[in-house]
């Protein structure tokens, strides 16, 4: 998916903090999809519209962790944005 259209699904009321129903990533968010794809910059629009880099699944995964394993991980703002640690908005909800 690239940004613009993102932002057009947002713009008709998508949810970015909506979390994955898919079995092979069941409740990633989807900055960690965006990472673990290796799509930075979707990962920097959900970072820009309040997706928390914080968040951990329940068995304790993290876009860190994501980051950490992909090799064109990026460097510089975008790589210590997703290596936040603020919680700024309300729990993510599931689809």
């Amino acid at each position: 998916m690239t940004v613009e259209k993102a932002k057009l699904l947002v713009e008709h009321g998508a949810d970015v903090h909506a979390l994955s129903a898919r079995t092979d990533r069941r409740l990633w968010s989807g900055l960690m999809n965006a990472a673990h794809e290796g799509q930075w910059e979707m990962a920097g629009f959900f970072l820009d519209h309040g997706v928390d880099p914080a968040y951990a699944t329940p068995d304790g995964k993290t876009v860190g962790q994501i980051v950490a394993t992909n090799p064109s991980a990026p460097e510089g703002a975008l790589l210590t944005r997703l290596s936040g640690h603020q919680t700024s908005h309300p729990s993510p909800r599931t689809t």
